[in-house]
């Protein structure tokens, strides 16, 4: 008796399964890499399925399989930006020894992870904002993330207690309000002034101008 082919078998159940759903998870992927310059660039507001679609080059029912709409697409958008950052800025500053080199080794990889993707970083700074409550949530999240991460700095610094009790939060409020900014400038920023000047708002206060001028010769020394 003749036998089939090999490849005109039919596969078994689990694997067809497991092979749909790592093509589907890959087809997700590469749409979301293209939806997020659209994002970035017309606004979450602005942006349409449409928009989505043309820029995945996809089909309105691939599309729903994939997403369950814009909002979802964004926010799996959000996601992959933030993981890919919060990985840089962990690896970034596990050599740290304390709370103040950790501190400046991640501020500097958060800089250089901005200015090397501005259009994620206005999609995670600018554009959640607007994105919906879940998006919004997100966002909040992280700047009490930070907010948590600076109170641990002042309980370990004495010079720090002294700040006033709101300090912690208009120092996040700040920064964020700051790199908005920088994100909105057509002119491109010198990593190195721009982290010059977020170490001053947020490490100075903290562990004051001596020790942060110490801190960065003897990471400039070791670089």
């Amino acid at each position: 008796m003749a036998r089939l082919p090999e490849h005109l078998k039919s596969a078994p159940a689990g694997r067809e399964r497991v092979s749909q759903e790592v093509m589907q998870e890959h087809q997700r992927e590469r749409v979301v890499g293209r939806a997020i310059p659209v994002f970035a660039k017309r606004g979450y507001n602005a942006t349409t399925i449409d928009d989505l679609l043309a820029a995945g080059k996809v089909g309105v029912g691939n599309f729903y399989e994939l997403f369950a709409g814009k909002e979802d697409c964004f926010l799996v958008a959000y996601e992959r930006i933030f993981s890919a950052a919060r990985e840089e800025v962990e690896t970034a500053a596990a050599p740290g020894e304390d709370w103040a080199e950790k501190t400046y080794l991640g501020l500097r990889a958060l800089i250089d992870f901005g200015l090397a993707h501005p259009l994620e970083a206005r999609l995670v700074l600018l554009e959640a904002q607007s994105a919906g409550d879940a998006a919004l949530s997100r966002y909040n999240g992280l700047l009490d993330e930070a907010l948590v991460w600076l109170r641990r700095g002042r309980e370990q610094h004495r010079g720090a207690r002294d700040l006033p009790p709101g300090f912690e939060r208009a120092s996040v409020s700040g920064l964020a309000f700051y790199l908005q900014q920088c994100l909105l400038e057509p002119r491109g920023h010198d990593a190195e002034d721009l982290f010059g000047e977020v170490a001053a708002m947020i490490l100075e206060p903290i562990i004051g101008a001596r020790a942060l001028a110490r801190l960065r010769d003897s990471l400039a020394a070791t670089a």
